[in-house]
């Protein structure tokens, strides 16, 4: 059970590069469909990075991986889907929902960066990321092509990209955290590690029911 949900919480990681990645190439490709002057909104969803960074740079050790990656996702989607009840006549508001959503996309890519390498292992860790990266150009690729779906409908590239990071924002409340946690350096430690956390699970569970003192007993 332990390695099958393992393995559901790798993937998982792997997905959250994965839509990550698509929403941060989509928008930085997606200037031509917001409307205004492509080249002046295509400026500033570049010059948005900076206070994206400098803003994660001064939270990530105080509020963790964990709510970054989430609420900056949360909020990137939230901005997104906003621009489905938003005149397009009104194309400002339109353009400023994106360079939200691209700040916050933006700073959750760098706290995801970092809390992949946090879940493997040192032995394994170049591998973790590796394989990470493989599915973060994956989504790059794919975005174009989404970006391609606004010939259909103008709004629908912004709808998929703030449909996923909401979805994998609120699904991200569940992720351990991370910050100021020691990291395994074999794979032996990643399995003590996680048996110690399930023991202690366990111990606590029974406490609850009164059981906990002749549990440890049998097992003296």
């Amino acid at each position: 059970i332990s390695t099958v949900t393992s393995n559901a919480f790798y993937i998982y990681i792997f997905f959250l590069r994965f839509v990550n990645s698509t929403a941060y190439y989509g928008l930085s490709w997606s200037t031509s469909s917001l409307g205004g002057n492509h080249f002046l909104v295509f400026n500033l969803i570049g010059l948005v990075e900076f206070p994206a960074y400098i803003f994660l740079l001064l939270t990530m050790n105080r509020w963790g991986r964990k709510i970054n990656i989430s609420g900056f996702l949360i909020l990137a989607g939230l901005a997104l889907l906003a621009t489905l009840v938003i005149s397009k006549s009104n194309t400002w508001l339109v353009i400023s929902c994106a360079l939200v959503a691209k700040m916050s996309i933006t700073a959750s890519y760098g706290a995801v960066y970092v809390y992949t390498a946090e879940q493997f292992p040192t032995v394994v860790r170049n591998m973790g990321l590796g394989v990470g990266s493989f599915f973060a150009r994956i989504g790059g690729i794919v975005a174009p092509y989404i970006n391609n779906t606004s010939e259909i409908w103008i709004s629908m590239p912004l709808i998929v990209y703030g449909s996923l990071a909401l979805t994998i924002g609120v699904l991200s409340l569940v992720l351990p955290e991370t910050l100021n946690k020691k990291m395994p350096d074999t794979i032996e430690d990643l399995i003590v590690t996680s048996g110690k956390k399930y023991e202690q699970v366990h111990i606590n569970d029974l406490e609850k029911n009164g059981d906990a003192s002749k549990d440890i007993n049998d097992k003296l």
